[in-house]
């Protein structure tokens, strides 16, 4: 099991609360947005859940954008104006009812940056991008899928801590242990559990919680990376996974795969 992913600064910024407070702000005008647009979808209810997740990927959106524009207050505007494009279906070559979320998103936002240089270099709409601006978008595409991995990473992590808060199950404690300790045996884990938290734990408990955690972990990303490729198709979940990497932490919580003991 990976480590935990720590907080994830934009390669132009290493202020996090900088960051945060930049999100807040934009996601907060987000939610009147989406609000005024639900109404007037023919699907309110696939409206609502595109907003969700777009608000819970806004991190990946923001540095997208900013990988292109290198300037916080261009990113924070071209941010709103992605976002009431976004709802508001002006993006007409990216369907997001068909595919993945992912690629929608990132075909919408390609479409946002390119507009944005072509009005910078007075480029008529009719010219294709060439060069380095072109160059600069596909390394964009790469980061913003590396982005989205994480992303959705990091929200698993959130999810488990949440259960563990309502159910009492310590996985999130112990899979966390045990990324940050990940050359430990089971002895020494539990022998560390014990010490940081006042609980008194075995090898073999920590063996079975830790077993129990990965298969948890792996149940809440499955859940998660299936909202965004809006298909109850096992084999495109499955594609998905693969595609980001993913698909060894669903590996690893199969009952035949071995703790480290």
């Amino acid at each position: 099991m990976p480590k935990k992913p720590p907080v994830i600064l934009f390669r132009f910024d290493v202020n996090s609360s900088s960051i945060e407070q930049r999100l807040s702000r934009i996601t907060t005008n987000w939610d009147d947005l989406i609000a005024a647009h639900k109404s007037d979808s023919f699907d309110p209810a696939a409206a609502e859940q595109r907003g969700i997740i777009l608000k819970r990927y806004a991190e990946c959106i923001y540095q997208y954008i900013l990988g292109a524009t290198h300037c916080h207050h261009t990113t924070e505007d071209l941010s709103q104006d992605f976002a009431l494009r976004f709802v508001r279906g002006d993006f007409r070559n990216a369907n997001p009812d068909r595919g993945r979320f992912r690629d929608y998103l990132k075909r919408s936002l390609r479409n946002l940056v390119t507009d944005f240089f072509r009005r910078k270099n007075s480029k008529p709409a009719g010219v294709d991008l060439k060069g380095a601006e072109a160059n600069a978008i596909g390394s964009l595409d790469t980061a913003f899928t590396d982005q989205w991995r994480r992303q959705l990473l990091g929200i698993t992590w959130e999810s488990l801590k949440e259960h563990e808060s309502n159910s009492g199950s310590l996985y999130y404690s112990v899979l966390y242990l045990r990324s940050q300790r990940p050359k430990l045996n089971s002895q020494s884990l539990a022998k560390e559990f014990t010490e940081q938290y006042q609980r008194e734990v075995t090898a073999d408990w920590f063996r079975q919680t830790l077993r129990r955690a990965r298969r948890k972990f792996a149940d809440l990303l499955v859940q998660e990376v299936g909202k965004t490729i809006q298909s109850d198709s096992k084999q495109e979940l499955a594609d998905e996974l693969a595609i980001l990497g993913l698909q060894k932490y669903v590996e690893e919580s199969e009952p035949r795969a071995r703790d480290q003991s």
